[in-house]
């Protein structure tokens, strides 16, 4: 058996096995708060599952067109399993102190997923949706 801490700030890979890993991504500040967040992401090769494992944030998508549009806001609730399927462009915003669980594939990374820088209107819209948890 292995222990394995989860606590983490930013994303850190944390366990892989058979072609799939989990990581801990928790709140940084400039990073993956309100303020800080300026992408938006998705994989072409898997999907991401997101675990909150305490306190507050949400999970954004905007759909799976070339070009991210129309961001929809899904509050993380503990114990709750949020999925985005491969494709889909998605960022975590998180509050201090929070802390998730991800599962994806283990060969994730840059070759196989891409960015999209959002507009100013996009990150305002983050900021006003996100900081009043």
């Amino acid at each position: 058996m292995k222990k394995i801490e989860i606590s983490s700030s930013a994303y850190e890979k944390r366990f892989a096995s058979g072609g799939w890993l989990i990581a801990a991504n928790g709140y940084h500040e400039g990073v993956n708060d309100a303020g800080g967040t300026g992408t938006l992401g998705r994989h072409h090769a898997t999907d991401e599952a997101f675990l909150l494992l305490w306190g507050e944030g949400y999970l954004i998508t905007a759909g799976v067109q070339n070009a991210p549009s129309g961001l929809t806001f899904t509050r993380l609730k503990p114990g709750q399993l949020l999925v985005v399927e491969k494709g889909e462009w998605h960022t975590l915003v998180l509050q201090e102190g929070a802390q998730t669980l991800v599962v994806e594939n283990a060969d994730t990374c840059a070759e196989n997923s891409e960015k999209h820088a959002l507009t100013p209107e996009q990150r305002q819209e983050i900021c006003k949706k996100t900081n009043v948890l």
